[in-house]
């Protein structure tokens, strides 16, 4: 039977963001195959992203499913110019290991998606509608180191997001909501 240590733990509850812009931060991630659908068998990088007030604290958290699919990896090279992700070079191979995409931060694009649950209630969530590139922002690689640390992962290096020359101006993205953090 498996165990576990008590320690009062809450369900998190975060609130429902409005459509808009804001910075993320990636605070986890880890290796899936998907299960159905068309990208059946494909291999997925799922990174949980959390959003900030301006005090910096955490105000809402999520999963998003990064498919490595044919006709969808343009959402995945999005998600690389987002996080100034290095070397991103035509032709170059990138290797986007879930340890490496911890503490990795950016700006994207927030919609509101409703659904039907199992219930045939109709519910709603947020879900990133698009990566946007042009904010440089600086892995957090503490938090990094961290949430290393608490999964037991064998340490290996850890490449800086650097900005790249090609990326829009920080002007073109617009307003953006909430705080880098």
């Amino acid at each position: 039977m498996p165990k576990f240590t008590y320690q009062n733990r809450q369900q998190e509850v975060y609130k429902l963001l409005t459509p808009g812009k804001y910075y993320f931060k990636v605070i986890d991630a880890k290796e899936a195959m998907m299960d159905r659908g068309k990208t059946q068998g494909s291999e997925v990088l799922e990174i949980r992203i959390a959003f900030a007030d301006a005090n910096g604290d955490v105000i809402a958290a999520w999963w998003e499913k990064l498919i490595f699919f044919d006709s969808i990896l343009w959402k995945i090279e999005d998600f690389a110019r987002s996080v100034n992700w290095e070397g991103l070079q035509p032709g170059v191979d990138v290797d986007l290991k879930p340890e490496n995409t911890i503490g990795c931060r950016g700006v994207c694009e927030v919609e509101i998606n409703r659904y039907t649950d199992r219930n045939g209630q109709t519910q709603e969530n947020n879900r990133v509608a698009k990566w946007l590139a042009g904010k440089k922002l600086e892995v957090d690689l503490e938090l990094r180191a961290k949430v290393l640390a608490e999964q037991s992962a064998e340490s290996s290096s850890f490449p800086p997001a650097n900005p790249s020359d090609e990326l829009p101006s920080n002007d073109e993205i617009g307003d953006v909501g909430g705080t880098p953090f």
